[in-house]
């Protein structure tokens, strides 16, 4: 009875986890892309674009560039396990993260829909809390934080200005280094 239910969990598990694996889908994102569909051929303008498709084991391919979140709001949260690679060429043919193709996650502060929550949080424990699937990996490569423009800043731009303003539409500064 016993070799019964660990075969039973063991083809469960690995029917699980095939699944994902095989229905795992590629997306990618430029600067300069227009695409719906966030293919290589009409590649997504921007993460946040996407979110709302990604499946868990997916991939996104991110050209180098500034990304600033949908409607410059400076914030993506992603609530599945997916893999982020930056650093691509517009034609997603060659990479350097680090050197001529940066990919930059930054927002603007000064934005109507600016959020100052982190950048790009993945958050799972709500959804596989009590999943006895453990999720796909979560594997973030090529990707450059920059608070720098999602800080508000004194006059002479040396002090960070943590607090919000709302007399003068002024928003706080999100509460990670930057």
């Amino acid at each position: 009875m016993r070799m019964n239910v660990v075969f039973k969990m063991s083809a469960l598990f690995v029917f699980l986890f095939s699944h994902t694996v095989l229905s795992s889908k590629d997306y990618y994102v430029s600067s300069t892309g227009t695409g719906k569909t966030a293919s290589k051929e009409a590649p997504a303008r921007d993460l946040g674009y996407i979110i709302s498709q990604l499946q868990a084991g997916d991939t996104v391919h991110i050209a180098g560039g500034l990304y600033t979140g949908k409607n410059q709001n400076g914030y993506d949260k992603i609530e599945v396990p997916v893999s982020i690679i930056g650093g691509y060429d517009n034609s997603f043919s060659s990479r350097d993260p680090w050197g001529k193709y940066q990919t930059i996650f930054t927002g603007q502060n000064s934005s109507p829909d600016f959020d100052p929550r982190a950048r790009l949080l993945i958050e799972l424990h709500l959804r596989y809390k009590t999943s006895p699937v453990a999720p796909p990996p979560i594997l973030i490569d090529g990707i450059i934080i920059d608070n720098k423009d999602r800080n508000r800043y004194t006059e002479d731009n040396l002090q960070i200005i943590r607090r919000a303003s709302p007399g003068e539409h002024k928003r706080e500064s999100p509460p990670s280094p930057g």
